[in-house]
């Protein structure tokens, strides 16, 4: 890993014989990963999870489907009271619902949550994309093969 200041509370929480190997820069979260586990940064609040806890980490992603409904909503309601309003009223109905539903279509948040032994939820990281990567593919890489990795992508609603 290249020279980094490591913050006090992760050096702290290093036993002697552990040594940081990748550091992720994430939403809110700093990340180190060292050769037995990982050690998370918030605010400063330090939280570490060995590889033999996670149980599983992929992507997971959420569709807003409440907003798609709302947008065919919106155009059903202009076009059965068309004849009841005016032009304007109409084509802003029909715009305002289809900038909706292309919302509901493409607009797909994305995150990673790793599933941690003895935790309620699972641990959610986001950020850019290349970082989740490279914390991905760590901690799969670092995990013991008597806990394989369970791919999590889903779709939540």
């Amino acid at each position: 890993m290249a020279k980094e200041k490591i913050p006090e509370q992760i050096q702290n929480s290093l036993t002697p014989e552990e040594a940081i190997e990748h550091s992720f820069q994430l939403l809110h979260t700093r990340v180190y990963a060292t050769d037995k586990r990982l050690l998370e940064l918030r605010g400063r609040t330090v939280n570490d999870y060995g590889y033999a806890t996670i149980t599983g980490i992929g992507y997971a992603t959420k569709r807003y489907w409440i907003t798609l409904i709302a947008g065919i909503i919106c155009i059903a309601i202009s076009m059965l009271f068309k004849p009841n309003i005016s032009d304007t009223i109409f084509w802003g109905g029909i715009g305002f619902g289809g900038l909706m539903i292309a919302t509901g279509l493409f607009v797909k948040p994305e995150w990673l949550e790793m599933t941690v032994v003895g935790l309620p939820k699972p641990v959610i990281y986001q950020g850019p994309r290349d970082k989740l990567d490279s914390l991905l593919q760590v901690v799969r890489a670092k995990q013991p093969s008597a806990h394989p990795t369970t791919d999590m992508d889903s779709e939540t609603g």
